[in-house]
């Protein structure tokens, strides 16, 4: 109790009492379905352009796990993902390597290839669209 009290001092009555409100008007399910209907658009629109603008050997893994997927690209290798990510970000596009996820040292990994952490959350269908278009540009022209 002293450490609870010491860190928060009491419960957000206020918060609590609007969130009640809105789950007992319906406007909480209300607002979690059309985030869904939404995330939806959005997961749907990024498989779309990765199948249109990438290579066909990429892979897309984690479509049901929340707002964000791996892209895994066999034609580059684990080393190559600080490049990609580099170049993505000098034209504005935000990848994430996978490599910072893995505990072992790459030497003690079996052989993977290279793989991208792809958020759509906040994105607009069209910026989905621009930016795996930038993406398959840049795999295109051989960027490492």
């Amino acid at each position: 109790r002293q450490a609870k009290r010491l860190t928060d001092r009491h419960a957000p009555v206020l918060e609590q009492r609007v969130l009640a409100s809105l789950i007992e008007s319906g406007t909480y399910e209300r607002h979690v379905r059309r985030m869904r209907r939404e995330n939806e658009r959005r997961r749907a629109a990024l498989l779309d352009a990765v199948a249109r603008y990438l290579p066909g050997n990429a892979q897309v893994g984690g479509t049901a796990a929340g707002l964000h997927v791996v892209l895994w690209l066999p034609s580059l290798r684990p080393k190559d993902e600080v490049h990609l990510v580099a170049a993505a970000r000098q034209v504005g596009v935000g990848v994430y390597p996978v490599s910072t996820l893995f505990a072992r040292p790459e030497s003690a990994m079996p052989a993977r290839p290279a793989g991208f952490i792809l958020g759509y959350a906040s994105l607009t269908l069209e910026q989905i669209q621009h930016g795996m278009q930038i993406l398959g540009g840049l795999l295109a022209n051989g960027t490492r």
